[in-house]
């Protein structure tokens, strides 16, 4: 009998120590996800992509993490699509997608190229330029080990040789950046109000 109960108690010891695991995993989930929507809200952190990525999915705030993170992406690639194509409403879909969660740093490249392809239509424009050179550093500080990292350098040395010589070094560079409508800077709200200075 104290056999088969010693089996009990360490079945329900098990059951304790998985539950307690469980509470753990979702307390950590829950104060993840309140520290990150809270440093997103707060500062707008292009590097706060990789908190909100990190929260686990098994828990229900990790899954609004994850849902609202789809749901900026596809909102981001819609404004820089915008801003390739030169629309005028291109903020439209950033501004959205800023209230929904960050940006991947990964598309701090494409939105670069936007921008360069933009100036060179308009180079009378400097914002334009301001921008693609803004959001190349971005990509090359936020993702060095991307397989486009070379390249984006190249680029950027090709638009602003004195940023790509900071960039090689790893030295982040600062560009003055122009408030948008929201009072945040540098922000991807920002990115349309280029196209229409």
């Amino acid at each position: 009998m104290s056999h088969r109960l010693g089996r009990r108690s360490i079945a329900g010891l098990a059951s304790l120590v998985v539950l307690w695991s469980c509470t753990s995993d979702a307390t950590a989930a829950t104060q993840a996800w309140h520290a990150a929507l809270r440093d997103w809200e707060q500062t707008r952190n292009p590097a706060a992509y990789g908190a909100w990525l990190a929260i686990d999915e098994r828990f229900p705030e990790g899954q609004e993490a994850h849902r609202r993170i789809r749901e900026a992406d596809r909102l981001y690639r819609d404004g820089i699509a915008r801003v390739g194509d030169g629309d005028p409403r291109a903020r439209e879909p950033f501004e959205e997608a800023v209230r929904t969660a960050p940006m991947d740093p990964r598309l701090y490249l494409p939105l670069a190229r936007a921008f360069r392809s933009q100036a060179e239509l308009a180079p009378d424009n400097p914002h334009l330029f301001i921008r693609a050179a803004e959001y190349y550093r971005k990509f090359l500080t936020l993702v060095p080990d991307d397989p486009d990292h070379d390249v984006a350098r190249r680029e950027l040395e090709e638009l602003d040789p004195e940023s790509a010589q900071l960039a090689a070094l790893d030295v982040p560079a600062t560009t003055p950046t122009l408030p948008d409508d929201s009072g945040f800077l540098s922000s991807p709200l920002a990115v349309a109000s280029a196209l229409s200075a």
